[in-house]
């Protein structure tokens, strides 16, 4: 009577770990893989947000959480893959940076990216920019800092990733 007992609670453990785990995969927040002519672009997902966009990049500039910054041809397509689990809306901005990572020009000069989507995955190109040609300062050679925040919301949960790419000026 007591090993049947026993036996009973352990696949009652059991079956209540498995339900939990399948549930707590279900529910996951969606992760991001960008990629831009076949090349992995590295983002950070951000747990903090700060309330404007002047130091938001700051983190992938910092010694602890530095991320690579790949150079990027003008032209070239973006690929932002959420995998299995697509947000419900997402938002992408390009903000132009100085090399510490913090907004080079005001936040009227943000610019929402247009992108098309296909099942999970979504598509922007980078494009030439007006905001690239406000610098004062041009020699040959002369790349630009671009930030991308991508906010992806899925219910009531808001996730913020950032990337940071080199182009052309």
């Amino acid at each position: 009577m007591k090993k049947t007992s026993v036996l009973i609670l352990v696949i009652l453990f059991i079956t209540a770990g498995t339900i939990i785990g399948i549930f707590a995969r279900l529910r996951k927040p969606p992760e991001l893989t960008i990629t831009i002519d076949h090349a992995k672009i590295d983002i950070l997902k951000l747990q903090e947000i700060p309330d404007d966009n002047k130091y938001l990049f700051k983190p992938a500039f910092e010694k602890e959480t530095a991320i690579k910054i790949n150079h990027v041809e003008i032209g070239k397509k973006a690929t932002l893959d959420f995998g299995n689990s697509p947000p419900d809306k997402i938002t992408i901005q390009e903000i132009f940076l100085k090399t510490n990572g913090e907004m080079l020009y005001t936040e009227n000069l943000i610019k929402d990216i247009t992108f098309t989507q296909k099942k999970n995955k979504y598509f922007f190109a980078v494009e030439k920019s007006i905001v690239s040609q406000l610098s004062s300062v041009y020699f040959k050679g002369k790349t630009d800092l671009r930030g991308y925040k991508i906010t992806a919301l899925t219910g009531k949960d808001k996730r913020v990733y950032i990337c940071v790419i080199r182009t052309d000026a």
